[in-house]
């Protein structure tokens, strides 16, 4: 693991105007610091939909079923259990042309939609590959996602904020003065949860899927109450 960081530091001391009354105002640096690592995804999140297009409504729901039932069974062998599958979803919808201003249907469309979660990368591309076999006519709402991605986040976000520190000790090195306190502290980024890639329509089979590395990043602000030396 590797951090790296880009730092952004603004000095700020509240000064006291000669014809005005002292306040108990502290002096101030403000720093913003950034911490950065990358880690390759481990899991994924996946729709394959499975569609059939003709006349007869009730055969094509069986056709559809037939395709999901083999989709499933392979999911099943590949020892994918079967909470991290979901096909309950169901849509059936007539089809419509238009000829000179008149709707004619010309039949209907029937698909059914299965969502996976997968903690094995290793099988991503075997399961495209079987699945668009069997009749899956699209594969989208692809999202590829680290594991424990808030306890990684927290260990970027600690390297923030000793990056803050440092840069705000160089800065009062600097200006001849010490840090005396923490006065205030706002984390500016968030947790990562996954990534998207573009919805993959009838991929093919020869194509080798890498999930690449995900950048976890952490940025945070500091204030330090400042004293002379």
């Amino acid at each position: 693991m590797f951090y790296r960081f880009t730092l952004i530091a603004v000095m700020s001391f509240t000064m006291l105007a000669a014809c005005q009354p002292a306040t108990n105002t502290p002096n101030t640096i403000t720093v913003q610091a950034e911490a950065e690592t990358f880690h390759q995804p481990d899991q994924a999140q996946l729709t394959l939909n499975v569609s059939q297009s003709g006349d007869d409504l009730v055969a094509l729901k069986a056709r559809v079923d037939q395709q999901t039932s083999e989709v499933i069974m392979f999911l099943r062998e590949q020892d994918i259990p079967e909470q991290a599958i979901t096909s309950y979803r169901l849509s059936a919808a007539p089809i419509y042309d238009y000829q000179e201003g008149k709707r004619i249907q010309r039949g209907f469309n029937v698909s059914r939609t299965i969502q996976i979660q997968l903690t094995e990368l290793a099988i991503y591309d075997i399961i495209l590959d079987h699945a668009l076999a069997s009749g899956v006519t699209e594969i989208s709402q692809v999202q590829f996602l680290v594991s424990e991605p808030d306890l990684l986040y927290n260990d970027v976000l600690q390297q923030a904020v000793k990056n803050a520190r440092t840069k705000a000790e160089l800065l009062a090195a600097a200006a001849g003065v010490k840090i005396v306190a923490v006065a205030q502290i706002q984390e500016i980024s968030q947790a990562p949860k996954a990534f998207a890639l573009e919805s993959a329509r009838f991929r093919q089979a020869d194509q080798v899927s890498l999930p690449g590395t995900q950048a976890i990043r952490a940025q945070v602000a500091l204030t330090y109450a400042i004293a002379p030396q």
